[in-house]
């Protein structure tokens, strides 16, 4: 099985492990050289491909894996806990289950990714993006969500530690110069200005009409008073 790595820049002997693990389908030879290891183990493997592989409950916890390909590969129940995967790809690949928790995910790529019950539990995920991505029951408590684009997310379908904030964006429009105040009291007085002058207005309106009919009553504007 010939795997092209050519963007590969970290432990040749552990990708050699791997590979014989993946091309035996037998991701137990790996897991037992993890653990082996010892607990202190951090994987180096820098730029991996590991696209369209079956990679179902491989033991990634702690690895180095920035800017590796999972393109379409089955992570079902993979322990990527505290793994360093910066502008890694996972896109259409499969993470059902997956433990992501306090991974380094910043700006990477999983567009249509399935993440039903995965767990992404205090990840960092500055820039991921998540375009037609599957939720369901994923859990993000402990996770800054800050900054990223909910739009993608169905909210119901994901577990967070509290309430999410979503910001409605609203058009900006433009108000007319005679309408910019900047104090609220001075709206209020000259929205009591203009009630006063109306109803003086409405006074003198009310003054005058009741003099003409006085005059009416009277005689034609004479003064009845005046002495001939």
């Amino acid at each position: 099985m010939f795997i092209h790595q050519s963007d590969f820049s970290g432990n040749e002997r552990q990708l050699k492990v791997l590979m014989k693990a993946i091309r035996e389908d037998n991701i137990l030879l790996w897991n037992s050289f993890v653990k082996k290891s010892g607990p202190r183990f951090k994987a180096d493997l820098k730029g991996i491909n590991l696209s369209d592989f079956n990679l179902r409950e491989i033991n990634f916890t702690n690895a180095d894996l920035s800017g590796a390909d999972f393109t379409g590969s089955d992570l079902r129940r993979a322990n990527l806990t505290g793994a360093k995967l910066e502008k890694s790809c996972f896109q259409s690949a499969n993470l059902q289950g997956c433990h992501l928790g306090k991974a380094r995910l910043n700006h990477a790529d999983m567009s249509k990714t399935d993440l039903s019950f995965a767990d992404f539990g205090g990840a960092q995920i500055k820039g991921i993006i998540f375009d037609e991505c599957r939720f369901e029951q994923t859990d993000f408590r402990g996770t800054d969500l800050k900054g990223l684009d909910l739009d993608m997310i169905d909210l119901k379908k994901i577990k967070t530690g509290k309430p999410v904030k979503v910001k409605v964006k609203t058009e900006k429009q433009e108000v007319p110069d005679d309408k910019k105040i900047t104090s609220p009291w001075l709206v209020a007085r000259d929205e009591e200005e203009d009630r006063r002058q109306t109803r003086l207005k409405k006074e003198e309106e009310l003054r005058l009409k009741e003099e003409a009919d006085l005059q009416r009553k009277l005689g034609t504007g004479k003064n009845p008073w005046k002495k001939v």
